[in-house]
């Protein structure tokens, strides 16, 4: 696992739980409004936290965190992902994923496991199911089967499911807006549609 960042103690990256918050490092997507560049431009990357560090703070902190959300970066890139939930569950962790859902294949396959490893998903929908909508959202080619797929795949699953938008006022129309309500309506067993509208950050102002 590669590991950029870790959020030590959050109320609001898990609805309803105390928990901590990994930042894998690594992205396939290039989306233009990304906060979180250091975990994805490879100029840019943050170092990495040595394994052994996460482990022992999540193992220290596991009577006292109700979860550990993994997110990045996309997640479902990282290549020993679920033996590393493994070990979080081992633990007593509830475990939440954040992804783009990109990764059906893989996604599917930590949807398969037996016992469950994963409590909750969520997946960023970033732009309605058209190609050059998305693949505009994206900042590169998508392939919207995957995503599609990779829907299919959570709302047939028994997790719960949480699908994430931000809105950009600069692109996305209001006509955007309602296709991507229209997914959501058209899903099943999922939890209230998480929308926020992206703000450029502003440093703050000293006052002397």
């Amino acid at each position: 696992m590669q590991v950029a960042g870790l959020t030590k103690l959050s109320l609001v990256d898990w609805p309803g739980k105390v928990c901590a918050v990994v930042f894998t490092r690594g992205c396939n997507f290039r989306c233009p409004w990304c906060f979180n560049l250091s975990l994805v431009i490879s100029e840019l990357y943050a170092p990495l936290i040595p394994q052994d560090a996460v482990r022992d703070y999540l193992y220290a902190r596991r009577s006292f965190l109700d979860g550990v959300v993994i997110t990045g970066g996309e997640p479902t890139l990282q290549s020993n992902l679920i033996d590393f939930i493994r070990q979080l569950k081992s633990w007593g962790y509830q475990v939440k994923i954040d992804t783009n859902g990109s990764q059906p294949a893989v996604l599917q396959k930590i949807l398969d496991c037996k016992p469950p490893v994963i409590d909750c998903l969520a997946i960023d929908l970033k732009a309605p199911l058209d190609p050059d909508k998305y693949s505009r959202a994206a900042g590169l080619q998508v392939n919207i089967e995957d995503l599609k797929q990779s829907l299919r795949g959570a709302v047939h699953s028994a997790r719960s499911v949480y699908l994430r938008t931000t809105i950009i006022p600069e692109f996305h129309s209001q006509e955007d807006i309602k296709e991507i309500e229209n997914i959501y309506r058209n899903l099943k067993k999922i939890n209230p549609h998480l929308v926020q509208v992206f703000q450029e950050y502003q440093p703050p102002v000293l006052k002397r």
